[in-house]
């Protein structure tokens, strides 16, 4: 049963647990569920700065795009400009100067030995605008924002080949928010619809998104020469609306969100192949489900931070639930 002494130091902390607020509660079981998880994505740099996470972050509010009841947080119209961030897999540049060796190489056999070399690399990266241009006032914004992503593995040693796919969206949004009172606490909804134009590589010849280089085209194209792989393109247009929810806390020290991308989503387009009558696309954009908290808090030594934790509950990337978590600081 323990102590006296023992269960006063068991309910001290349980006690001032439970003289935290309902939200904040929430906040630091949600928060301490995400310490063990991994941390991957981002699409700006501030995103990046914090941990990837952006569902709740309150002090990129212009950036509505990742959640549009955040423009319920806006207290005063801004004009924002080209904010732009990339990112590319550690193994482009670890073994980038590997990969001029292959270029250099006198002989063809000493090429082909030093592309083997190079398996397994992961030739994967991301980038963003974030915005072209945005302009944001209460309630209210307005953004022109691009995010691409091209991913690549280079693998089987013995005659090395590439897979290769990448898209590029562009899109325009408009985004409204509005605050409601549900059972005593005030909830931010947010809803903002837009066009997009995105653009999609693929291999003309067989029609196919998800490219594959062989050896000898890998070869041709280090080489410039004749044959050597090209990669092409064709666009989709498209319409889709975002959702998103904030629960500001009542100390004003932070806030829960929910962001629902591509709630609704359509796009249509034309994929020419060779040879073949042009192929009719029409496809939706991946529906992502998220969930999000960020809370002021002090330390000693440290003294005042921001903490913030995402979680991916579902996207229709990946087709998988409970997967992707981001955590920041």
């Amino acid at each position: 049963m323990g102590t006296p002494l023992e269960k006063v130091k068991l309910a001290w902390p349980y006690q001032r647990f439970m003289g935290i607020n309902v939200m904040k509660k929430l906040s630091i079981v949600f928060i301490y569920l995400l310490l063990v998880s991994t941390v991957s994505y981002a699409d700006s740099i501030r995103q990046k700065s914090m941990g990837n996470t952006r569902v709740a972050t309150r002090s990129d509010a212009a950036v509505f795009q990742t959640n549009p009841a955040k423009l319920g947080l806006v207290k005063k119209g801004d004009l924002s400009l080209f904010r732009g961030y990339g990112g590319a897999s550690a193994d482009i540049f670890s073994k980038y100067s590997d990969l001029l060796k292959v270029r250099d190489a006198n002989t063809n056999s000493e090429q082909i030995a030093k592309l083997k070399a190079l398996v397994p690399m992961d030739v994967s990266g991301s980038f963003s605008v974030s915005p072209w241009v945005s302009s944001t006032q209460e309630n209210f914004g307005i953004t022109l924002y691009s995010r691409g992503q091209f991913s690549g593995q280079l693998n089987r040693k013995t005659s090395p080949k590439l897979n290769f796919s990448g898209d590029v969206d562009t899109s325009i949004m408009v985004g409204f928010s509005q605050t409601r009172e549900f059972m005593g606490q005030d909830v931010i909804i947010g809803i903002a619809p837009k066009l997009s134009h995105q653009l999609v590589f693929y291999d003309k010849t067989t029609g196919q998104e998800n490219m594959v280089f062989n050896q000898s085209s890998l070869l041709k194209g280090i080489n410039s020469l004749p044959g050597a792989p090209k990669i092409d393109q064709y666009s989709l247009i498209g319409m889709g609306v975002d959702l998103g929810f904030l629960i500001p806390y009542e100390s004003g020290k932070g806030a829960w969100g929910v962001s629902i991308e591509n709630a609704i989503s359509s796009y249509t387009g034309t994929k020419p192949i060779t040879n073949q009558a042009d192929q009719d696309v029409n496809t939706r954009a991946p529906l992502k489900l998220s969930i999000g908290s960020e809370t002021d808090m002090s330390a000693p030594v440290i003294g005042e931070f921001i903490l913030a934790a995402d979680y991916d509950i579902y996207t229709e990337e990946k087709n998988t639930w409970f997967q992707t978590y981001s955590f920041g600081c």
